[in-house]
């Protein structure tokens, strides 16, 4: 009998010495933790912490041990008695893994930003919890510089687009200014000097033959310089685009094709319609700039072009049949995006919110597609030139 008591004596002494052990390894690994782990009961009173919480919250372990959780983790309002932060924390323990944020407290009263996950347990049938916080202090920073990054990106941004929106205005009327004073001086004196040398020819017939030669040279002369100065003019301003809208002046810049002998399908529903003159403008250059890449490019005198207009904005579309290109990225870094003015394209089309699409393959031809949104009500031809 004395020995079965003894044997459970050894027993028991056994059982609590790996108690004990396990007890050590649990408190070792808890205490070695980077976050902090306090354990309170239903009331909030802290009844276990580890260093990190000492650490984190500049408190004597000691001293935490029968204080209320609160201490730590205050409620919203700031007051230290007040228990409706603890409430929370134990609501929260009641989804697995549910992680929130909050605000800690250390000794000194400085507030920090913390995350918190508190999960429930019973130990000797009383409710336990343990919360387990981490201060996320450095990554709250992290996130407030990446933010005021990119507000100074987006500011940024919108500086340079405002300074490109600028700088494609001042261009505009600095072209608009020029095309008028070719028109009303250069262009009107050579059209003057042509009527002139048709009238004189009228009256006049030289007697020899190489007289006659050189005033047919210098009629034919005159009248090239004529349509000289008409492109000029049309290329700077089109005074169409300006009187009558957009659909009349890419009209005319296709009428001047086929001119030349080209083979040209236009597709038009925009009509009287008028845009507002910074989409008219972007759109007409886009289309005069694909018009220029063909003729230079495609080795094709076939193109087509369509300008629709739909509930949400116009469209307009640009193809040829040529010997087509390298698939160009937005950089315009591929192929001969950049010689060929695509990303200038791309970025009066983006100042308006739209998109300029570029689709070519080798051998296959090319096609651009623009998508403007049109937000302002759309005008009429009478009623712009009104």
């Amino acid at each position: 009998m004395a020995r079965r008591v003894e044997a459970d004596a050894r027993e028991r002494e056994r059982h609590l010495a790996e108690l004990g052990d396990a007890e050590a390894r649990t408190r070792s690994i808890v205490d070695t933790a980077a976050d902090s782990i306090v354990i309170f009961d239903g009331w909030g009173t802290i009844e276990s912490t580890n260093a990190s919480t000492a650490r984190m919250f500049a408190w004597d372990s000691a001293s935490l041990l029968g204080r209320n959780i609160s201490l730590l983790l205050p409620a919203e309002n700031g007051s230290d008695g007040s228990h409706s932060g603890v409430d929370a924390l134990m609501a929260a323990s009641t989804l697995a893994g549910h992680q929130s944020e909050a605000v800690g407290r250390r000794q000194d009263g400085t507030m920090f930003p913390l995350d918190v996950v508190v999960s429930e347990l019973r130990l000797g049938g009383r409710r336990m919890f343990t919360a387990i916080i981490r201060d996320i202090t450095e990554r709250k920073r992290a996130e407030v510089e990446r933010n005021t990054l990119y507000q100074t990106l987006a500011e940024r941004e919108r500086t340079l687009k405002d300074l490109v929106r600028k700088l494609f205005l001042t261009q505009e009327e600095e072209r608009r200014r020029v095309a008028y004073e070719v028109h009303d001086g250069l262009a009107q004196l050579t059209a003057a000097a042509q009527q002139h040398l048709e009238a004189f020819a009228g009256r006049v017939r030289p007697r020899s033959s190489e007289a006659r030669k050189e005033l047919a040279e210098a009629r034919e002369l005159a009248q090239q310089t004529v349509r000289e100065a008409r492109r000029v003019i049309a290329g700077l301003r089109p005074t169409a685009l300006d009187d009558f809208g957009l659909a009349a002046a890419i009209r005319l810049e296709l009428e001047g094709l086929r001119g030349e002998g080209w083979e040209v399908e236009y597709a038009e529903e925009l009509g009287a319609r008028r845009l507002p003159l910074e989409t008219e403008t972007a759109l007409f250059r886009v289309a005069q700039e694909a018009l220029r890449n063909v003729r230079k490019h495609a080795g094709t005198r076939r193109v087509e072009l369509c300008l629709l207009y739909r509930s949400h904005g116009v469209r307009l579309e640009v193809r040829d049949w040529g010997r087509g290109f390298q698939h160009v990225g937005r950089n315009g870094r591929e192929g001969p995006g950049e010689r060929m003015g695509i990303p200038g394209m791309q970025e009066r089309v983006a100042l308006l919110g739209g998109k300029c699409s570029v689709y070519s393959r080798r051998g296959a031809g090319t096609r651009v597609v623009v998508e403007v949104p049109v937000t302002t009500p759309l005008g009429t031809m009478q009623g712009a030139v009104a």
